[in-house]
């Protein structure tokens, strides 16, 4: 198991698949619970430094924090937000009601949530990851988004930047296009709006 000492005290109920434990180096097919106290293996030197990581881990990390995003799972991606974070998804909530300006985190699980009622995330990838440590992250992504009410379906692709202090996001916005998400609800579900 690996242990990341300094992000234990910061994202304590982050806990990583076996999949990304064995795409940025754990050989074993155990899940990590990054806030988990360390094992004899982490103490023989598998552990690794947030600051040391590689484009690839963090690549890694998000890929796994938005697999889980889209299976449902909104608890994973808000342990890394800062209590009174800001989450703002451009658009308007009259047509997306996920929309809009949100302020902490139970704002932000309200949001995710009511995104999760109008659309099903079918695949999400992440296709490139800028980090500007500690302060600032870019990350452009794309994923194919159902329309849960018609059944249209339709390719996204995105940005997402992410201000971050003491390694939480303070900050985080998307963009990406609204009216092509907001399309998918007039469709007629027989292809692409």
């Amino acid at each position: 198991m690996f242990y990341f000492p300094e992000l234990a005290a910061i994202w304590p109920n982050v806990t990583l698949s076996p999949a990304t434990c064995r795409n940025i180096g754990h050989a074993k097919s155990e899940s990590v619970a990054i806030g988990a106290a360390p094992t004899r293996a982490a103490r023989k030197g598998i552990a690794m430094k947030y600051m040391t990581m590689r484009r690839e881990d963090f690549m890694a990390i998000c890929r796994d924090i938005y697999a889980r995003r889209a299976r449902g799972d909104v608890e994973a991606g808000l342990a890394l937000f800062h209590d009174n974070a800001t989450y703002r998804m451009m658009g308007s909530r009259a047509i997306i009601p996920a929309a809009g300006l949100r302020v902490g985190k139970a704002e932000i699980r309200e949001a995710w949530k009511a995104f999760d009622v109008d659309f099903e995330i079918v695949g999400f990838e992440v296709d490139d990851f800028v980090v500007d440590t500690p302060r600032m992250s870019y990350m452009s992504w794309h994923m194919t988004l159902c329309n849960r009410g018609t059944g249209a379906l339709a390719e996204v692709e995105g940005v997402d930047r992410m201000k971050w202090q003491d390694h939480k996001i303070t900050e985080w916005t998307r963009y990406f296009d609204t009216a092509l998400v907001a399309a998918l609800g007039q469709s007629d579900g027989h292809g692409e709006p």
